[in-house]
This record gives C-alpha cells, sequence and structure tokens, in this order.
C-alpha cells in the first residue's frame, strides 16, 4: 500500500509529461518567479493543513474514546460515505479548473462556469448520498458483511457532510482563478484550529455519532466565509446559487421519499434479503430521480450528456 502511495503520483507525473507539448528545463529567475513562488508556496500550505485536518478526526476519535473498534467502524463509515464525492469532484475539479484558469478577468464567464461545474456535481453527488444515507443498512450488509452493520447509523450522519464536501471543491478553484489564494491560506488555518476543537468536543459528548453532528455543523458554518467571498468574486448571490441546484434538490427529495415508502412496503410484505432490498430501493430511487429531474430539470441531463462527449468523443487527428 505504501509503494502504491509512492508509485501512483510518479506515474501520473510521467503520463502527464509524456501527453503535454511542454516540458520543464533547468531555467532559474525571470520576472514572475517571485509571483509564482509565493501562489505556489500558499497552494502547498493550503493542501498540507488540508490533509492534516482531514486525518485528524480518526486520531481525536481514538484518543477521547480509546476505543480501536470506534475509530474503525467511523473510517470505514467515512469511506463508504466519500465514494460518490471521491470519484466524481476530481472528474469535475480536471474539467474546470482550467477553464476558470483561462476565464478569471471574465467575470461573467467565469460565474457561468461555476455555476455549470456546481449543478453538474450536484446533480450526482447530492441523490447518491441520499440513496447511500436511505440503503445504509442494506449495504453495509450486502457490500461489508453482518459485522459492519454498526457502521451504518454513521455512514448516514457522514452522508450529509460528504455531499455538502463535494460541492463546496468549486469554491477553492474560483479563489485561485482570482489570485485570492492569501484568502484561501487564512481559511485553511481557521479551519485547522475549528474543526478540532469541534471533533473533540463532539467525541466527548457522544463519541463517534457526536463528532460528526459537531463536525458537520461546525464546517457548514465555516464554509460559509468562502462562499461568500467566492460569491463576491463571482458577483453572483446565494439565492442564485440556490437556483442552479432547486431542480436536483426537489428531485432527489422525491426520490427520497419514494424510496422511503418503498422501504416501509418492503418491511411490511417481509422482504428479508438484503441483497433484494438494495436492489429493488436502488432501482426504484435511480429510475425516479432520473425521471423527476427529466421533468423540472432537463438542462442539467443535457449538459452531463454534452461534457460526456466531450470526454468520450474520440479526438480528431488534426486537432
Amino acid at each position: 500500500m505504501v509503494v502504491g502511495y509512492l508509485v501512483g503520483p510518479a506515474v501520473r507525473s510521467a503520463a502527464t509529461f509524456a501527453f503535454a507539448p511542454w516540458l520543464p528545463r533547468f531555467r532559474i529567475g525571470g520576472e514572475r518567479v517571485r509571483e509564482v513562488v509565493r501562489f505556489s508556496l500558499a497552494t502547498l500550505g493550503i493542501r498540507f493543513m488540508w490533509s492534516l485536518r482531514e486525518a485528524a478526526n480518526s486520531l481525536i476519535l481514538g484518543k477521547v474514546t480509546g476505543q480501536v473498534a470506534t475509530v474503525g467502524l467511523y473510517n470505514m463509515a467515512d469511506d463508504v460515505a466519500h465514494l460518490p464525492g471521491q470519484k466524481i469532484s476530481p472528474v469535475i475539479n480536471m474539467l474546470t479548473s482550467p477553464v476558470m484558469a483561462e476565464l478569471q478577468n471574465d467575470i461573467d464567464s467565469l460565474r457561468e462556469a461555476f455555476y455549470r461545474a456546481v449543478r453538474l456535481t450536484a446533480a450526482i453527488v447530492v441523490p447518491t448520498s441520499a440513496g447511500i444515507a436511505l440503503v445504509a443498512d442494506d449495504m453495509v450488509a450486502v457490500l461489508l458483511g453482518p459485522k459492519w452493520l454498526p457502521a451504518a447509523p454513521l455512514i448516514r450522519l457522514i452522508s450529509l457532510y460528504a455531499a455538502v464536501r463535494a460541492l463546496d471543491g468549486m469554491l477553492p478553484n474560483v479563489m485561485l482563478a482570482r489570485r485570492r489564494e492569501r484568502f484561501l491560506f487564512w481559511y485553511s488555518v481557521l479551519l485547522l484550529i475549528a474543526m478540532p476543537g469541534a471533533a473533540i468536543l463532539g467525541a466527548i459528548w457522544d463519541g463517534a455519532t457526536g463528532l460528526i453532528v459537531l463536525y458537520t455543523t461546525a464546517y457548514c458554518a465555516v464554509m460559509i466565509f468562502l462562499a461568500k467571498e467566492a460569491l463576491a468574486e463571482l458577483k453572483g448571490k446565494f439565492s442564485e446559487l440556490w437556483s442552479q441546484t432547486s431542480a436536483i434538490m426537489a428531485a432527489t427529495a422525491v426520490m427520497t421519499v419514494v424510496v422511503l415508502i418503498l422501504g416501509e412496503l418492503a418491511a411490511r410484505m417481509q422482504v428479508d434479503s438484503p441483497l433484494v432490498r438494495l436492489a429493488l430501493l436502488s432501482f426504484t430511487g435511480a429510475v425516479t430521480y432520473g425521471a423527476t429531474l427529466f421533468a423540472i430539470g432537463s438542462r442539467v441531463i443535457t449538459e452531463g450528456a454534452e461534457v460526456l462527449g466531450w470526454i468520450l468523443r474520440p479526438r480528431r487527428a488534426d486537432s
């Protein structure tokens, strides 16, 4: 596992240089070297503090509770709940980061690129996170086994935080495109101070459950500052941001109601197989969400199909 973590970045870097038309040279200095170094050091500090904060919860939970089993359940629940964001957000970021950098001086186009990225991310992550929360018990029983069933309640709680994290991942791209790396640095410092404190208080209050509740609440409260600054850079409003995702939220709400009703019917009909319930609820939820979104938010589906076409379309030889 350690070797994999070391080899992975090296292989990605080699592949990037193989496909890119530019190679680094041994050239030191230049008119913008001070500006580039300042930007690079700020982003390095941001990434370091972000990684340190993300890894702190397990350490805090283990230290406060002293229970290895609790830490294991929390880590497994955290991994499962973050699966949608971990698979979707990096792809969206790779597509939007260079676009936002290119449009950094065109505020109107930059704002539209941001809203589009939020719509595409939310259209996948929000219903998937809600679905994971709804079928957590059956999903854990089928995929992980009965011994991991105590992690299901934690998965439901973390799913909300995971969805927020996937969506707010677009905000740093805006700030970096607008050269606000200094604000991001101090924002990361604030998170590094506030979030472990919330985690400690939550773990003392109610173990893993308390940690998740207080941590999620504190993170959402602090994240408002970043969202406010990013929207100010875009000359946007919170009401506009909500309007971009309202159809997605409505379709997710309809899906949730349908799955809850169907789950109650399955319980009354004594459908005992977790695999059958998981397949039935997942399929019904996906169909309900897709049909509802097609009816009230077809724009999102059109944009998703367009982006998928960009990815799958063969590159022309003369391009």
